[in-house]
């Protein structure tokens, strides 16, 4: 008897790497269900952006065009309400917090493999798959893994801390072992319909249509926290004002307009309870400690203590080494080095050489 390969959902963005997912799965003799995604966006008069930068119509009719090409079923499904409620919401709310949200990471936990794996049943699907540069391996106890992609300046890992062992299980990368200059080629030799567009991979955040937030949180925030404020030094010296807090991020120089000061000033913290900007020299950014709360670990337990961890703070920063240690809810990071810049708000994620081990988010409050 013939065993059946499984039906796969593979998530199309209307990019390279999801076609060349594709692509490869249908290769592999995968019954392939593509699946593109309508998501909020902001709508601004006198704008031109009216769909989300993630979904657009010309997005839209590349996912269709790479489905046309390998001869499989294409869906939309409509996420946009789920979208604003646990991604934008979120971003909102969390300036109105003072601090500095990824909303790259909640969508992901919410959408990209929240909703969207619940859809498996719907289209009488076994697994879903997507264009992300990572690796899952199962183990001999059946304990699942997530390990960085072979393309390194590619790893998507910091994104997918989230993830759980159910969700690990249903979930394919088929791009895991490949270099992005791999991808390429594949897309280019294949005539990906993606690739002869010559589609650009969006950098900013897609919900707005500015290159920046600051345009849309002045729409959304309430006016009590777009209010200006004193500058203030760590030494509790008045020395301007600023235009609004969520107009600034910890380590920021640009746009703090304060004249006259012989050494550089950068954003030190964020004091909601008295709207004040507190600034201080470079050296005062560097911290070697902080606190993550919402903490989760890929194996599902949750550790007392590890120590010779590598954590990034940031997506794009170099890893540092330092230790967690579980404190009632919340866990305490100690660094072996200072680190630059620690922000509310920011996810820290810990890694063990290259496998993803859990993350939490930055806090200044319990």
């Amino acid at each position: 008897m013939i065993k059946k390969r499984p039906t796969v959902i593979i998530g199309l963005s209307g990019g390279i790497d999801s076609a060349v997912a594709a692509m490869l799965l249908k290769h592999q003799g995968y019954n392939l269900i593509g699946l593109f995604i309508h998501l909020w966006a902001d709508s601004v008069e006198g704008k031109k952006q009216t769909l989300n930068k993630c979904c657009s119509l010309e997005t839209q009719m590349r996912a269709k065009a790479v489905c046309d090409q390998l001869q499989i079923p294409f869906h939309i499904a409509d996420f946009s309400q789920d979208f604003k409620q646990h991604v934008v919401d979120y971003f909102i709310a969390s300036y109105q917090q003072g601090i500095t949200p990824n909303p790259c990471i909640e969508c992901n936990r919410m959408i990209k493999f929240g909703f969207m794996l619940k859809t498996l049943q719907q289209y009488g699907a076994d697994l879903f798959a997507t264009g992300h540069y990572a690796r899952i391996i199962q183990d001999t106890q059946g304990i699942y893994h997530l390990l960085q992609g072979r393309d390194r300046t590619k790893d998507q890992t910091y994104f997918l801390y989230t993830l759980t062992q159910k969700q690990l299980a249903k979930i394919i990368f088929p791009l895991g072992e490949l270099q992005k200059t791999e991808v390429k080629k594949m897309a280019q030799q294949l005539q990906i319909p993606s690739f002869n567009n010559q589609y650009q991979e969006s950098q900013n955040l897609c919900f707005f249509p500015e290159d920046t937030p600051e345009e849309f949180l002045k729409r959304y925030l309430p006016l009590p926290y777009q209010q200006p404020g004193p500058i203030k030094t760590l030494r509790g010296e008045t020395i301007g004002e600023h235009k609004g807090l969520f107009r600034y991020t910890i380590g920021q120089r640009k746009s703090i307009e304060i004249g006259g000061q012989e050494t550089p000033l950068y954003v030190i913290q964020l004091s909601m309870k008295d709207n004040t900007l507190i600034v201080g020299e470079e050296k005062d950014l560097y911290t070697s400690s902080c606190l993550v709360t919402s903490t989760t670990f890929i194996s599902g337990r949750h550790p007392k203590k590890m120590n010779n961890l590598l954590i990034k703070t940031r997506y794009t920063r170099t890893p540092a080494k330092g230790d967690i240690e579980q404190c009632n809810d919340h866990y305490t990071i100690t660094f072996h080095q200072p680190v630059r810049a620690i922000t509310p708000g920011q996810s820290a994620v810990f890694y063990r050489d290259e496998e993803i081990i859990g993350g939490g988010i930055i806090t200044t409050e319990l």
